[in-house]
């Protein structure tokens, strides 16, 4: 099976602003670049305002990246204040609503569940302290749960798995003890 998805790139730039769309999906992807805000601003102008993201550290070496799972109702406003406050971040991965499709209990269950893929397959260190509170039914949940899927996929394709089945597929091991941080194959 294939899955249809567009990725646009601002100024022709592959490092830069770009903008992913997944066909069937109500979710648009912005992913910004923490030199490139000012340019990501002028094409988020155009979509909801509504979402979840991920702040992202790119780096090499021993210790595990950092990543950050955040809400925002502001879209690339609240990326401003990260910007102002957590200095870790390369890469923001900003993910919103066609036509504002995620009440506020979605949107804190889909960062409740991203926040758990981040902590919870080991591939990353988090700071985050929030445990979003939601009220959803049975029928939002599978709502959640497909837009989560969709998040899994964009984000794999961009390099940054939050699926935990990719690291046991994959014979990944991560650990944490006493302050050490060590994963293998």
């Amino acid at each position: 099976a294939f899955r249809n998805t567009s990725v646009h790139y601002l100024n022709n730039n592959p490092h830069g602003v770009r903008v992913v769309q997944v066909a069937g999906s109500v979710i648009e992807v912005l992913v910004v670049p923490r030199e490139l805000m000012k340019e990501a601003k002028e094409v988020a102008a155009g979509m909801s305002r509504r979402g979840i993201y991920f702040l992202v550290e790119e780096r090499e070496g021993r210790n595990l990246p950092r990543m950050y799972v955040g809400q925002t109702q502001n879209g690339i406003e609240r990326l401003y204040d990260h910007k102002a406050k957590k200095d870790f971040w390369t890469t923001a991965v900003m993910f919103v609503a066609k036509d504002d499709h995620f009440p506020l209990d979605v949107i804190s269950a889909l960062e409740k569940v991203a926040i758990e893929g981040v902590v919870n397959c080991g591939r990353y260190t988090s700071d985050n302290k929030v445990d979003p509170k939601f009220n959803i039914g049975i029928f939002q949940r599978q709502v959640v749960e497909k837009y989560f899927d969709d998040i899994k996929f964009v984000m794999a394709s961009l390099g940054w798995s939050v699926d935990c089945a990719d690291a046991a597929a994959q014979g990944e091991w991560h650990t944490t003890r006493n302050g050490i941080t060590a994963h293998g194959n």
